[in-house]
């Protein structure tokens, strides 16, 4: 959750709705239910977070370092045709 906080708030440009698809984010809801975040069910008790697909959202700024850390909860990330940097 950390992360996904770091990245939204460092590519909305200090405007929250700048994003064109906003939808959970910064909200208690589960991550999986936030708009572009994609999940699978797995059995038991757990749910497996597997992409991140953020494409022409809007997002604009710089993509903070920690995102690195997503690398072993998320199979993809899809951040093209956005206004941001690394």
């Amino acid at each position: 959750r950390f992360v996904f906080a770091l990245l939204y708030l460092s590519t909305t440009n200090n405007n929250p709705s700048q994003w064109r698809n906003n939808t959970g984010w910064m909200t208690f809801d589960t991550e999986c239910s936030w708009a572009g975040i994609l999940c699978n069910e797995t059995y038991g008790d757990g749910v497996e977070m597997i992409s991140l697909h953020l494409h022409a959202n809007n997002l604009y700024g710089t993509i903070p370092p920690e995102i690195s850390l997503l690398a072993e909860v998320i199979t993809g990330i899809e951040l093209y045709n956005n206004s941001i940097s690394s």
